[in-house]
């Protein structure tokens, strides 16, 4: 195998990672297994490539612990709260029972 067609061959492994997780929104692991290759070189040739990674689990839910106290004084119901939140009711509970 030559050189030139080697970097071809390899340019073209690294578009369509990145064409697989930015365009479909597959995990590391998916597009792993579909290209037989390591999850670890998925996550390697991401970063040399400055793609921004997806973060792991939920996203962080941004509640002032005040508002909650106002919404549940006003009577309004927290299972109303917490969809309007976009978070769940425990979320809504622990955020009320903390203490900072």
């Amino acid at each position: 195998m030559s050189t030139n067609s080697y970097i071809t061959e390899n340019n073209k492994l690294v578009n369509d990672i990145i064409d697989i997780y930015e365009d479909y929104g597959s995990s590391l692991e998916q597009i792993a297994n579909f290209l037989n290759i390591k999850k670890y070189q998925v996550y390697y040739i991401l970063r040399k490539s400055n793609v921004k990674l997806r973060s792991i689990g939920r996203p962080k839910c941004n509640i002032n612990r005040d508002d909650i106290s106002n919404l549940r004084n006003a009577g309004v119901p927290m299972c109303k709260i917490a969809n309007n939140l976009g978070c769940s009711v425990v979320t809504l509970y622990a955020r009320l029972n903390r203490k900072i």
